[in-house]
């Protein structure tokens, strides 16, 4: 309940990052902050709100899984609050997040913070790495595939939904062969 308080500002939901509780909502901050409103608060009207404050086309803050975050939390709250009218809202915008995901899957870079900072070994500092494209590619998959999800539940675009669902099975496809691939090489030089 004091996490819930504490993220309650007045404009917007805030950050649940220690220390720095007074950020504007980041769109990837704001992934997780909404999160804990549903779960505590129920407060589907500030989440809303907050939507709108992280929906324009730029407000990734450069930041590549911030997109991706984004759709996430546009599939999140209409699973948890089943409101058609602002989930078609930001239908354009989602999509064109998920594009930019499409294009960049096979080689993401640049992309400046993924997933955790230097005091736990510095994904920020180092964000083109195996890992952190891995991390990208993983979560692309599933924005890909939780918005196909959502289409579906809402019966909207049947034509989305196979395109985002094609989108998903070629990617876990294309993964699964470079794991492979990478499996046969360490056991043949082994």
């Amino acid at each position: 309940a004091y996490t819930i308080r504490t993220l309650h500002l007045e404009k917007y939901i805030g950050s649940v990052l220690v220390d720095r509780g007074d950020r504007i909502s980041w769109t990837g901050d704001a992934y997780v902050s909404q999160g804990t409103v549903y779960a505590f608060a129920s407060n589907y009207n500030a989440v809303r709100q907050n939507l709108n404050i992280t929906a324009c086309p730029n407000c990734c803050n450069g930041i590549a899984t911030y997109c991706l975050y984004f759709v996430l939390s546009v599939c999140e709250y209409f699973r948890e609050t089943g409101d058609l009218e602002t989930f078609e809202l930001y239908l354009s915008i989602v999509e064109a997040k998920l594009e930019v995901a499409q294009q960049t899957f096979a080689n993401p870079s640049g992309l400046r913070f993924v997933g955790w900072d230097d005091r736990t070994g510095s994904g920020f500092a180092n964000n083109t790495t195996p890992e952190t494209q891995n991390l990208y590619r993983m979560l692309a998959i599933r924005a890909w595939t939780e918005f196909a999800d959502a289409l579906t539940s809402a019966k909207l675009r049947p034509d989305l939904v196979n395109h985002y669902r094609n989108y998903s099975k070629t990617a876990v496809d294309v993964s699964n062969r470079r794991l492979c691939s990478s499996v046969r090489s360490q056991s043949q030089q082994a």
